[in-house]
């Protein structure tokens, strides 16, 4: 048992929704820090009989927040930028898929490792911009819509199982 780093844990979103067979791009270059939020949504009950309340999870609402260094050429940066550029509008050219990869898992396959596949719609939280002096970074969230599809990724063909 050994503590693994956040390198073990890959997220690739698919930079051609349109397309027949989605592209999958790493995120990664210019992102210093990602976690998924899990948002839990909660219903807290208290009646009149009992002297403690009690907390119960109804759904969680995940998605992951996201600060990106600006970096043109780089085919996802290339991506969120064109949505952002396009308007952004709501609902159109912002929704896309998300796959989260464990790579700290024991591979199925060589390369092959435990993955979920989500829908997602791409919500910008700040345009590009920033300090002054220092690189320009954007700000988006990847909200998860849905319930995902469990199975298996390969980080060498790219391709979801």
């Amino acid at each position: 048992m050994t503590e693994q780093k956040r390198s073990t844990i890959a997220h690739y979103l698919n930079t051609t929704p349109s397309a027949t067979n989605p592209t999958w791009d790493l995120l990664g270059l210019g992102v210093s820090s990602a976690r998924m939020s899990m948002n839990p949504q909660s219903e807290t009950v208290q009646y009149v009989h009992q002297d403690n309340a009690t907390t119960s999870v109804e759904s969680y609402q995940p998605n992951l927040p996201v600060v990106q260094k600006v970096y043109p050429g780089d085919d996802l940066f290339d991506f969120i930028q064109a949505i952002y550029q396009a308007g952004p509008t709501i609902g159109s050219n912002d929704l896309t898929q998300l796959v989260e990869v464990y790579k700290y898992t024991t591979p199925t396959t060589a390369n092959t490792y435990a993955a979920k596949k989500y829908n997602v719609q791409i919500q910008f939280d700040n345009g590009p911009g920033g300090e002054g002096g220092v690189n320009a970074e954007i700000d988006y969230t990847i909200n998860i819509q849905g319930d995902p599809t469990i199975g298996v990724f390969n980080t060498s063909t790219l391709a979801f199982t």
